[in-house]
């Protein structure tokens, strides 16, 4: 975390970003309300997102990121819900899972994981 309290993702020399499911909106650069992002460089760097209510419902749900030939596909219980070009990130690619709610409180669980 930096000093004025944001998130820099830097783990990839070239491109760096993230997906994030957000149930919380940070005044001044987040969507107005629960969304799903696809980020670059910084949280808050929104490249597209939706807004959505399923990021703190309760429920399981199936989460699937795709990235081919330069670009990023999210899917949200089967159905794709995001897609962003332009995207290349090397030969090599880190991955991170990080969840949090600032100064909330919420319950952020994984069921199953799967790289392939």
């Amino acid at each position: 975390m930096l000093e004025d309290g944001s998130v820099r993702l830097t783990a990839c020399e070239t491109w760096r970003c993230g997906v994030e499911l957000d149930s919380y909106c940070n005044t001044g650069y987040d969507p107005n309300g629960k969304h799903i992002a696809i980020i670059k460089d910084t949280i808050q760097n929104h490249l597209c997102h939706m807004m959505d209510d399923r990021t703190d419902d309760s429920s399981w749900h199936t989460a699937k990121v795709v990235y081919k030939k330069g670009t990023i596909k999210v899917y949200l219980d089967g159905k794709k819900i995001l897609t962003q070009a332009g995207i290349e990130l090397g030969d090599q690619v880190y991955l991170g899972i990080s969840a949090a709610t600032g100064g909330g409180r919420n319950e952020q669980k994984f069921r199953k994981f799967i790289v392939s």
